[in-house]
């Protein structure tokens, strides 16, 4: 079996080379190539795929949780500290939003725990997350001109044609937009 897979492979390798020597399969290589890089451009992202499956996060318009979130939000901002569940029920309800459940604190606990910009600190109650504070942005590495003078293109993390991929660089790094030049010197070779 493995006398077989070699003569194959061996087989291909020549016909590879034999091929890459005919102009019109060379053509035909850059057609599929040009092909590949519009269809994988215009491919929705993975995010995008979840937003159309998943829907947007949060409560659901007119829910209960969509009534307490700003209730909450805008007390805790207002005083500008960590507050306990028994607490926030009480503004919710002075609000007048009604907390159903065997036990309302519970289910109050329940609908706070849920919300995103809040975090909850064993003794202290729930508070809102802070942004960590901001940090300058790194400075971007030093460009050098071009021979004419002009400034140094930026450098295209997109990949080409499935090297290293259609929306990662080489560093792994997510590209925003596919490299134009790229395509124009594709099609350049398809259509001269």
């Amino acid at each position: 079996m493995d006398d077989f897979i070699a003569i194959a492979e061996a087989e291909e390798q020549r016909l590879t080379e034999e091929l890459s020597r005919n102009p019109t399969f060379l053509k035909l290589q850059a057609v599929r190539a040009v092909l590949e890089a519009y269809r994988a451009a215009s491919k929705p992202s993975v995010l995008d795929t979840m937003i159309k499956t998943f829907g947007p996060s949060g409560p659901r318009p007119g829910s209960k949780a969509a009534q307490i979130r700003p209730i909450v939000i805008e007390y805790l901002t207002k005083k500008n500290a960590r507050a306990q569940t028994s607490e926030l029920l009480e503004v919710v309800t002075r609000a007048g939003v009604e907390i159903g459940g065997q036990k309302p604190s519970g289910t109050m606990s329940s609908y706070l725990s849920n919300m995103d910009e809040l975090d909850h600190k064993q003794g202290e109650g729930y508070g809102l997350k802070r942004p960590a504070p901001e940090t300058p942005p790194p400075a971007p590495p030093a460009a050098t001109s071009t021979e004419d003078g002009g400034p140094a293109p930026q450098r295209y993390t997109g990949g080409v044609f499935g090297q290293p991929g259609h929306d990662q660089g080489s560093d792994g790094e997510r590209a925003t937009e596919p490299d134009p030049q790229a395509y124009e010197a594709a099609e350049a070779e398809i259509f001269r």
